[in-house]
C-alpha cells in the first residue's frame, strides 16, 4: 500500500489536476459563449426600437450568428479534444480493474 501511494497516486493526481483545470476551462468558455448569445438577443429585443428605426435588423442578425459560430466553433473544438483522453481513460480503467484483481487474489 505504501508503494502505491508513493509510486502511482503522485502521477494519478497529478493527471487528475490537469483533467480538472482542462473542464474547468471548457466549461468557462461554454458560459461565456452561451453569455454573448443571451445577451445579444436581450439587446436586440430591448431595443426594437431602436434596431428597426436605424435599419439595424441586419447587423443584428450578423452579431448574433458569429456568436453562435462562435460557441458551436469551441464545442466542436472541445469535443475533439475529450476523443483524445479516450484511450487515457480506458488505460486506466483497465489499470484499476487490474489492482483490484492482484487486491482479491492476495
Amino acid at each position: 500500500m505504501a508503494l502505491f501511494g508513493f509510486l502511482v497516486a503522485p502521477p494519478a493526481m497529478l493527471v487528475l489536476r490537469k483533467l480538472v483545470k482542462r473542464i474547468k476551462g471548457l466549461a468557462h468558455n461554454q458560459f461565456t459563449g452561451t453569455a454573448d448569445i443571451l445577451e445579444t438577443m436581450q439587446e436586440s429585443l430591448q431595443g426594437i426600437r431602436t434596431v428597426k428605426a436605424f435599419t439595424l435588423e441586419l447587423t443584428m442578425r450578423d452579431r448574433i450568428d458569429a456568436s453562435i459560430a462562435a460557441v458551436e466553433r469551441q464545442r466542436q473544438q472541445d469535443g475533439a479534444g475529450f476523443q483524445s483522453l479516450e484511450p487515457v481513460d480506458g488505460d486506466a480503467r483497465r489499470f484499476r480493474d487490474r489492482g483490484r484483481i492482484d487486491v482479491w487474489r492476495l
